[in-house]
Order: structure tokens, then C-alpha cells, then sequence
């Protein structure tokens, strides 16, 4: 992938060469080897991150024994994420060159990740139902989510092991965040009106 600059009225060629792609296969399973009604999909190339309108179509959904066929897909070194509801996602390297089209992965055995628990409420004490509380890296972006229940409890799971910004929000309600560890004692997030 190289990177074209063109200048106000200038013209630049470049040359396409397409070829027929390669393809990723591989199995998701349990920790325990089970099979896992997953996804695997290609989330960067060449090192390189994807948009999500690019990525998107670059995804296969596992089959009831877990087995997964990516592609076809293009030439290069590919990030592939595998995933399952409510378990830690995985990411691997797989490379598809002229010469081997097609990566086996072999199994992708997926934890089923650690949690973040606690319990919503405002300056009475009393539980916030429907808040939305998200576990966001410690860069920001989203990793889990879930809403609280009608006594302001929450539970965000399938979390790699680590530090996790919790964050709660609900109409009528200021935010609330606060660091905690996956797996760590229930958090109290107080959201004032």
C-alpha cells in the first residue's frame, strides 16, 4: 500500500495490478476446545488499521463447528480479529503472499475474559436504572458496554485481564468515571442530577 499525493492541477499515473486474493481459514474455539459460533474478520493490512466500510465486507461468520474461510482477500500481511458473544477477542497475524494463498490459523481459543461489576445511583443512594456504562481502554475507545438494572447494578464482561476507564451516563444525570481493574471488586459510580 503506498500513498499517492497529488497537487492542485497536477496529474499523477499510477498502476493497478489486481490478482485473484488469498483466503484465511481457521476454527474458534473455547478455552476448553469447544466450538464457538464466532467471527473472524480482517481489521488491518501491512500494519496498517482499516475504516469499518472497508473492513466490514471482510468478514466471515463461523459455522456450528467453529471452522471459519476468510477472502478472498488481498496479498499482504493481515491483522485478523476473531471474536464470540461474551468472550475476549483475539487478534492474529496472517500472511498471504504470491506463493501461499491460503493461511491456516489453526484454532483461535477464546477466555471468557474477566468482568467489571458494580452499582449506579444518585447523592440518595438510590439505584439509576438504564444507565449506560462502558468499559473504555485506557485510550478511550469502547471495549464492552452495558446498561444498569432497575437497582443501578451493571455488569461488563468477556474483558482481557487490565485497567478499564469506567464510565456511566444516563438522561438527566452529570457523568461519572473512574479506573478499575477487570476482575477487581465492584466499582460505585455516583451520577448527580
Amino acid at each position: 500500500v503506498e500513498t499517492v499525493t497529488v497537487q492542485p492541477g497536477g496529474d499523477v499515473r499510477v498502476s493497478l495490478v489486481l490478482s485473484d486474493g488469498g483466503y484465511v481459514t481457521g476454527r474458534v474455539v473455547s478455552a476448553d476446545g469447544g466450538p464457538l459460533a464466532g467471527q473472524a474478520r480482517v481489521v488491518g493490512l501491512d500494519g496498517h488499521g482499516m475504516s469499518e466500510a472497508i473492513a466490514g465486507p471482510l468478514a466471515a461468520d463461523a459455522r456450528p463447528d467453529g471452522t471459519f474461510a476468510l477472502g478472498p482477500l488481498p496479498l499482504g500481511a493481515l491483522d485478523i480479529e476473531v471474536s464470540a458473544v461474551n468472550r475476549v477477542p483475539q487478534r492474529v497475524r496472517a500472511d498471504i503472499s504470491e506463493r501461499m494463498r491460503t493461511a491456516e490459523l489453526g484454532e483461535s481459543a477464546l477466555d471468557a475474559g474477566l468482568s467489571l461489576s458494580g452499582r449506579v445511583f444518585d447523592r440518595q443512594k438510590a439505584g439509576i436504572a438504564g444507565a449506560r456504562v462502558a468499559a473504555m481502554a485506557e485510550r478511550g475507545e469502547v471495549v464492552a458496554e452495558s446498561t444498569s438494572t432497575e437497582d443501578g447494578n451493571f455488569l461488563v464482561g468477556a474483558l482481557a485481564p487490565g485497567r478499564y476507564w469506567v464510565a456511566a451516563s444516563c438522561v438527566g444525570h452529570a457523568k461519572a468515571s473512574l479506573l478499575a481493574e477487570a476482575g477487581g471488586p465492584p466499582v460505585e459510580l455516583m451520577l448527580d442530577a
